[in-house]
């Protein structure tokens, strides 16, 4: 017996699923392997992930390493930010990945809001 959670239309249901026999258990060789868990991605914005520096930044300005909606903001301006410190969560294909800050210092400006659609490279935070 195995138990799963499905969820439907924003409902959970959990089943419990007797296995009597599979196909594949026939098959020479065979070793049930079960994927690794699935985890939210920590998506450094700096330049191994696609960044793309906004014009006359110096490389402190933060921008959008793939396109997505903003779910969060964890700063406000005025707040000292250190490096590696999640700046806001950018929802991607289902997922929520935290964009964190590349440099330490003040957070200057934000220039996005919760729920704006946001396109790859477009300024989000400055930090000075």
């Amino acid at each position: 017996m195995e138990k799963y959670r499905v969820t439907i239309n924003n409902r959970s249901y959990e089943a419990i699923v007797e296995v009597i026999e599979s196909d594949r258990e026939k098959e020479p060789g065979y070793s049930p392997v079960k994927p690794p868990p699935v985890r939210p991605a920590r998506v450094a914005a700096g330049k191994d992930s696609g960044r793309i520096d906004a014009v006359g930044s110096g490389g402190k300005d933060t921008v959008a390493p793939m396109p997505g909606t903003v779910s969060a903001i964890k700063v406000t301006p005025g707040d000292e930010v250190a490096r590696g410190q999640v700046l806001l969560v950018l929802e991607a294909m289902k997922m929520e990945n935290e964009v964190l800050a590349e440099h330490a210092g003040k957070v200057e400006k934000i220039h996005v809001s919760v729920g704006d659609n946001i396109k790859r490279g477009k300024l989000l935070v400055s930090i000075s």
